[in-house]
């Protein structure tokens, strides 16, 4: 286990058995590989040798989170397996336009999913990275869970926004840059705390 601030990883793939501090979570949002052949490169290639024995064992960790919300980033690919499965457990979902890479050619979907309320959006298409951002800062989620952590965008908007959130990934380049990422943006709020407060105590002199 792994923490840095707000968030904590374990460095592990859904094939294993979930940590409980997942369980306590009350919003899901992932990005599930959009293939097998990502695939192969993310997970274990043993455990998972059909791009469907995947899917079955993601759900299976939706299902013991048992999540009030869910956001799940899908391609053109694996959307509406992806759709389906959530519409077996979710009363509201919805599916979003977004795009990535800060590139409005690189198309994909945010499908967002609920029992209750529908699940806070931007209500318009926007780059993945604002979408994020919009979640983390217009919510109020207790606990938010990454099963599959890539970019890692998530993980530094929620601690960004004091959210705690439990990720699983066994990808230590993704966790090196995780890392660097929160400790850049800590050390830059230090700075400004530092500077704050010396503007606060030249002004009371």
């Amino acid at each position: 286990m792994i923490k840095y601030g707000f968030v904590t990883i374990f460095t592990q793939d859904i094939s294993q058995e979930m940590p409980e501090e997942m369980k306590q979570a009350d919003c899901i949002y992932c990005k599930p590989p959009c293939s097998y052949n990502i695939l192969s490169r993310q997970a274990v290639p043993a455990a998972f040798d059909t791009y469907g024995v995947y899917v079955k064992r993601f759900f299976e960790y939706v299902d013991e989170i048992t999540p009030e919300y869910m956001y799940l980033q899908v391609t053109a690919s694996n959307r509406d397996i992806f759709v389906d499965e959530c519409k077996k457990r979710f009363k509201v979902v919805d599916i979003d336009e977004a795009y990535y890479n800060r590139n409005k050619k690189f198309k994909c979907w945010i499908i967002r999913c609920s029992n209750a309320e529908p699940a806070p959006n931007p209500g318009k298409a926007v780059e993945v990275n604002t979408y994020i951002r919009h979640i983390c800062k217009n919510s109020n989620f207790r606990c938010i869970a990454d099963p599959v952590m890539q970019s890692a965008a998530i993980e530094f908007y929620a601690h960004k926004n004091e959210i705690k959130i439990v990720s699983l990934c066994s990808n230590q380049i993704h966790i090196d840059r995780l890392r660097d990422r929160i400790a850049e943006y800590d050390a830059k709020q230090t700075t400004r705390e530092r500077k704050k407060l010396a503007k606060q105590k030249k002004f009371q002199k």
